[in-house]
């Protein structure tokens, strides 16, 4: 009963596929002589337009006016000159585009018709000629329009694939022949499908016009796939064959689909490339699934040489996605990691290999990233190099990915993307094109560095073993291979720099950065001078620089005229030293070593024309203030030993304002911009910090008190200043300036509004005015940050006015309160909430204010200022306004009189001396209109 099932399963299998393509055998004719008829119509109508076009002017019924003027001007009859299209040969490229052919009169006819009537006309006239579509859009219309009309071929190829697989598995379940047998059944059934498909097609043919269009293609695309299927059935199904003649019988296999996709067609190579793919996971079994990457790594490559011969672009997408796609149902079969690594590591170069049919490469055009950064458009992108970026992307993904299975695959995939990186390089030396596919196995190698210790997987666990024993430190060797294998990779990078005649900068910026870029990986995320020691990874970081040095005597000899070369890795080595001096110096003595390096810098710049250092310069004073202000900053600066805080800002500054120095010879903007503000600003804020520690060191007092917060405001006000400074560098980092000037300017503000809340002298029993008036702590708190308020204003006139008039409001508002807080400090004390406001001090506001109206009437005549005049005439009004309303009840007795006296006698003088000042400006102003 089994058997008599399996037979009728059989014969349905067969029978109904076969019925399919008899019927259309039957109907091919009348589906011909309906599309012959056809045709013949549509050219009979082009005929008829042509004549109606052409005919002499008396013959057409509209008027020459309403004519196209060179349609009026031109002969009757007189046929236009066509220029035949040049030949191109295919050969050339392989993948070169198929030059589209010069439409035909009557084509063009028809195509302006609908254009004319939906009313769409250029300027001249004549119908706008309809946008043409993207090429993926067209592919896809082409796809989905023939898969509309010919669906019945691509079922009929499935149901042929389907059967001879399906015959093999019924022979498995049923156990009807020998194993010998069902796979002789299955090669035998792929044969005449095969054989059967190639009668069709000589026969025929296998054109659209033909009476068996496709079917040629179906039949064979089936054959391939059951041939297929009878291979992989010999060796993991049955064991029949080793696996020296199973790839020996695929690559039989894949070298036929080669050469019938060649004679056939697009079908029967999708047919074909599809089958083979699906065949493995059709068939199914228990045995090592390990081999099967290899399969799918040939078939990828069958896909690729068709596409490189026949031009069909899309048959190289669908191999590679399916190719590096189809590992993941793999890796769930419990692969070996070994044949996954292999896999992504060999089919970059028999990728290249195939396209070109080299074996050293040369692929012509431009490298994806030169091309996608000039020409947007699509339709300019290099598509050969965009599917060869896309295969070195998947491969460094399975690498990554397969790192991650233990300590061995770790390696091997390490090894693996180095010599991916690497000889992808060394090998296509001669090749334009190739000169970016090394950037994504480069960039695998430091993903692979992060991804170990946000996993936590063996070989970070190895490494952190013995502190997480808490045994004996000892020398662990990982991070430093991995710093080796990079600095092979920036040795290949430079010998590319060297010898490469495309890009040589790249190669050499290459050169200058991998290595350092682990080391730093490896130090962020690994921190492994915690583990080997400071000094073992300090000599790491020394060996790498002197290895730049070698780098640099190359590069020198080069002789480049802009000494691009030279100066990257230049910049290279004095990171790298200056990362081991950070790893073995004081955090004091680390900060100097930085500055010196910056000095060192400039110095070479100075001597040998170096602009690019003029960037290490900006960088490094940049580094300096930072850890003198930031980390370990400022805090560790209040408790430090003066002694070590000393040297810190006083090595600092002193080699910083000698670059400044240095550069000015060389005149580098940005680098003089930078040292000097550099330089200045640490001076006060050195300053600063010692002016606290003496204040502290007097009177004892530690506290956060209202000096301290006024010189935490000083220092930030100071950075503030000191970007709004380089602001007029301008250039792309303006905006990053102004953000990072208005963080500091925002911390200044808190400070100066928690000085006059919180630690305000007339608000808080606890807070002590030390010192004498104007040389006390009220000066250090609420002077100094005013008046580097209106020194800014004074002297950074490229701030925006409205920036700089807000500035001076508050410089000047804060120095009145300062004014205020030293007569109260004079007249009560050092505590002063524990005192009254008594005579002397009322009336000595009313000096300071009067005082006050003088200077600025002072400063209007001198400058011959009308705006500060009234002002001063306001402050008088002002003053004036306090006597009557407020000391006239706060004086009495003889302080009351002598208060008025002295307010009539200087209201007299001040009243004087403004009406002479008007009259002096008027008679400056009458001359000016006299002349």
């Amino acid at each position: 009963m089994e058997a008599l099932l399996g037979l009728i399963a059989l014969l349905y299998g067969l029978g109904l596929p076969v019925g399919v393509i008899y019927l259309l055998v039957k109907t091919g004719r009348l589906g011909r002589e309906n599309t012959d008829l056809a045709r013949r119509i549509h050219q009979a109508e082009q005929r008829l337009q042509t004549m109606h076009r052409d005919a002499p002017a008396e013959a057409q019924t509209a008027p020459v006016s309403e004519q196209e003027p060179e349609a009026a001007a031109r002969p009757p009859f007189k046929e236009p000159e066509v220029s035949e299209p040049k030949p191109t040969s295919a050969a050339a490229d392989p993948w070169a585009s198929k030059q589209a052919e010069p439409p035909t009169r009557a084509a063009t006819t028809d195509r302006s018709r609908p254009a004319a009537a939906n009313g769409s006309t250029s300027a001249r006239g004549r119908p706008a000629a309809p946008a043409e579509p993207s090429a993926f859009n067209r592919w896809t219309g082409q796809l989905g329009s023939w898969l509309v009309q010919n669906w019945v071929y691509a079922v009929a190829a499935v149901s042929l694939a389907l059967a001879g697989i399906f015959l093999v598995q019924y022979g498995i379940e049923n156990g009807l022949l020998p194993p010998t047998a069902r796979v002789l059944a299955a090669l035998a059934f792929g044969a005449a499908l095969i054989g059967a498909g190639e009668y069709l097609r000589k026969r025929w043919g296998d054109g659209e016009d033909s009476p068996v269009a496709f079917l040629p293609s179906v039949f064979s695309g089936a054959g391939i796939i059951s041939l297929f299927a009878g291979v992989l059935s010999a060796r993991h199904l049955y064991d029949l064959i080793g696996p020296t003649t199973t790839f020996a019988g695929l690559l039989a296999v894949a070298a036929g689909a080669i050469l019938l996709g060649w004679l056939t067609g697009p079908l029967l190579s999708a047919l074909g490339i599809v089958g083979a793919f699906l065949t493995p996971f059709l068939l199914g079994g228990s045995g090592d699934a390990s081999p099967f990457v290899a399969y799918l790594g040939i078939v990828t490559l069958v896909g690729l040489a068709i596409d490189t011969y026949r031009r069909w672009h899309w048959l190289s997408v669908l191999s590679l996605a399916l190719g590096y796609s189809l590992i993941v149902p793999l890796a769930f079969a419990d692969v070996d990691p070994e044949w996954v690594i292999g896999f992504a590591l060999v089919m970059p170069f028999a990728a290249i290999i195939t396209m070109t049919w080299r074996l050293i490469p040369q692929l012509p055009g431009k490298p994806v990233l030169a091309t996608l950064t000039r020409n947007p458009l699509y339709s300019k992108w290099p598509r050969r190099m965009l599917l060869l970026q896309a295969m070195m992307a998947g491969s460094t993904i399975w690498l990554v990915l397969t790192a991650q299975a233990g300590t061995a695959e770790f390696w091997l995939s390490t090894f693996a993307l180095v010599i991916l990186a690497g000889g992808i390089a060394i090998w296509g030396r001669g090749s334009a094109a190739m000169e970016d596919l090394p950037i994504f196995p480069a960039l695998g190698t430091i993903a692979l560095v992060w991804l170990e210790p946000m996993l936590g997987h063996n070989v970070y666990r190895d490494f952190i073993a013995p502190v997480a024993e808490g045994t004996e430190e000892g020398l662990r060797w990982a991070p430093i291979m991995l710093v080796a294998l990079s600095a092979l990779l920036g040795l290949v990078a430079a010998w590319r720099s060297l010898t490469s005649a495309f890009h040589p900068r790249v190669w050499a910026f290459a050169a200058a950065v991998l290595a350092p870029a682990m080391l730093t990986s490896l130090e962020v995320a690994w921190s492994p001078a915690s583990i080997i020691g400071d000094f073992p990874w300090a000599l790491t970081a020394i060996a790498l620089a002197g290895l730049m040095v070698l780098k640099l005597e190359r590069f020198a000899r080069a002789g480049d005229e802009d000494k691009m070369r030279l100066s990257l890795v230049l910049i290279s080595a004095l990171g790298l030293i200056s990362f081991a001096m950070m790893l073995l110096l004081s955090p004091s003595a680390l900060t100097v070593a930085l500055a010196f390096t910056v000095l060192a810098a400039v110095e070479i710049d100075r001597r040998f024309d170096l602009p690019l250092l003029e960037w290490f310069a900006v960088i490094g004073a940049i580094l300096v203030s930072a850890r003198l202000v930031i980390h370990p900053g400022l805090f560790w600066a209040d408790n430090a030993p003066i002694g070590q805080v000393s040297f810190a800002f006083v090595g600092s500054i002193l080699p910083l304002a000698g670059a400044w120095y240095l550069a000015r010879q060389r005149d580098r903007i940005k680098a003089l911009v930078t040292l000097e503000s550099a330089a200045l600003s640490l001076t006060a804020i050195f300053a600063a910090v010692l002016l606290d520690r003496w204040i502290e060191m007097v009177t004892g007092d530690r506290g956060e008190r209202h000096w301290g917060t006024g010189l935490n405001a000083l220092i930030w006000l100071v950075a503030a200043s000191v970007q709004a400074w380089r602001l007029q560098l301008g250039g792309r980092l303006a905006k990053m300036r102004m953000v990072l000037g208005g963080i500091y300017a925002v911390l200044a503000i808190g400070y100066l509004a928690r000085g006059l809340s919180e630690d305000n002298p007339f608000l808080s029993n606890s807070e002590v005015i030390h010192g004498w008036p104007v040389l006390s702590t009220l000066t250090v708190a609420y002077a100094l940050p005013a008046i580097l308020m209106l020194l800014v204003t004074r002297f950074m006139p490229h701030l925006p006015r409205q920036f700089g008039l807000g500035l001076l409001v508050a410089g000047v508002g804060l120095l009145i309160f300062w004014v205020v807080a030293e007569i109260a400090h004079f007249w009560r004390g050092p505590v002063l909430p524990d005192m009254p406001m008594r005579q002397p001090e009322l009336y000595t506001y009313t000096v300071a204010m009067l005082m006050a109206g003088a200077g600025l009437l002072y400063q209007a005549i001198a400058r011959q200022s009308d705006l500060l005049r009234r002002g001063a005439m306001g402050v008088i009004a002002l003053t004036v306004a306090k006597v009557f309303l407020v000391d006239i009840s706060g004086l009495d007795g003889l302080m009351r009189v002598f208060s008025f006296l002295a307010l009539g006698l200087s209201l007299a003088g001040l009243a004087w001396l403004n009406r002479w000042a008007s009259m002096q400006g008027k008679e400056i102003q009458d001359k000016e209109r006299a002349e």
